[in-house]
């Protein structure tokens, strides 16, 4: 399960999305040989956009050019040498005028394999605020296009992904993949994923036989800009009833009446509820809308600020979060099982990161 409920609350309200837990975890949902940790990520991004691009990491990738290629002087005209991955970039960086507003996502499977601030470069910087229209790549330093060693097509000096593009990352922390850098977690909403239960396990077989997904996606068109369910929640007047919710929930994330909770942190945060709410609150009904919008809010202190703290405070945190939590809620869940995984004092882990591996 993702998010414990609307899935697309996320990648709605920011451009970046880490997915962490053991590699078994994910949904059995989409037909084809990605791993079954990623299936649930792709059909979602199938939900939006027939733009989608997967890319396998590896250990030692270091720079992006490891990862997208580099220029190479070796020959009597500069040539450009490829690597697996140039292709599909180049492709996910190209809008053609049937689909010119789709939006570009990029998958990337076991991430944190490598330091995702060396070969993403481009996107976590491009993608550092809380909203990018784009995402820039620069693949060499010419002014012309160069011709591939390959023979294929003809490489530009930059590749320009958008309007509003994505990336959606698999990681596992574990004792051969370590956590991410806090700079890439600061600029991510971090989604802990679980493994059904076991009925639900023995049924999943049934997306094996399923047809592939076909025709236009039913989510083309919805607004890529992550403002944008914020924005209609300022437009409708509805904007202080998120920022007491969110207010209510970030409670948790003070230490010794120290705010711990940074600007974009909670601007991020607050997208999110925006776009929870919006996904999940489909009748008038009052009562309905305030626990959407609680729900909302203690997600969001789990998807944004819990995996940014340190060790100094995350325990305290944790546990001031859960005292407040609700009790059928996401948050008590995943702070529960957080508790019961990696050292720390009374059972709770150092960190956020020290509780998944």
């Amino acid at each position: 399960m993702i998010d414990g409920g609307p899935m697309p609350a996320s990648p709605l309200a920011g451009e970046s999305t880490l997915t962490a837990g053991r590699s078994e975890a994910g949904s059995h949902s989409r037909p084809t040989p990605l791993p079954l940790r990623l299936r649930s990520l792709a059909t979602l991004a199938d939900f939006f956009t027939e733009r989608l691009v997967v890319l396998e990491a590896e250990a030692a990738l270091v720079r992006q050019q490891e990862a997208a290629g580099y220029a190479s002087a070796l020959r009597q005209t500069p040539t450009f040498v490829e690597t697996e991955h140039t292709a599909g970039l180049m492709e996910l960086a190209q809008s053609t005028s049937a689909k010119p507003n789709d939006i570009p996502i990029l998958l990337v499977e076991e991430g944190n394999l490598s330091p995702m601030e060396g070969y993403l470069r481009p996107f976590l910087h491009g993608l550092s605020r809380p909203y990018a229209e784009q995402a820039r790549w620069t693949l060499h330093n010419y002014v012309h296009d160069l011709d591939s060693v390959s023979g294929g097509p003809a490489v530009p000096p930059e590749i320009v992904f958008g309007p509003w593009p994505r990336v959606l990352v698999t990681i596992n922390v574990d004792a051969t993949a370590p956590a991410p850098a806090p700079k890439v977690v600061a600029r991510s909403g971090v989604l802990l994923l679980e493994p059904p239960d076991r009925k639900a396990a023995i049924r999943s077989f049934g997306s094996l036989f399923a047809p592939p997904p076909s025709g236009k996606p039913p989510g083309r068109g919805i607004d890529g800009d992550p403002r944008a369910s914020l924005d209609l929640a300022v437009a409708n007047g509805d904007d202080q009833d998120l920022r007491d919710a969110l207010d209510l929930a970030l409670e948790a994330a003070a230490a010794d009446g120290r705010n711990l909770v940074s600007p974009r942190a909670a601007t991020k945060a607050l997208m999110y509820v925006a776009a929870y709410a919006q996904v999940a609150s489909r009748s008038g009904d009052q009562e309905l809308h305030d626990e959407r919008l609680r729900d909302g809010a203690e997600n969001a202190l789990l998807h944004f600020i819990l995996p940014t703290l340190d060790s100094a405070h995350f325990g305290a945190v944790a546990e001031a979060a859960r005292e407040r939590a609700r009790a059928n809620g996401l948050l008590r869940d995943r702070l529960a099982r957080l508790r019961t995984g990696g050292g720390g004092f009374a059972g709770v882990p150092d960190d956020f990161w020290s509780g998944l591996s």
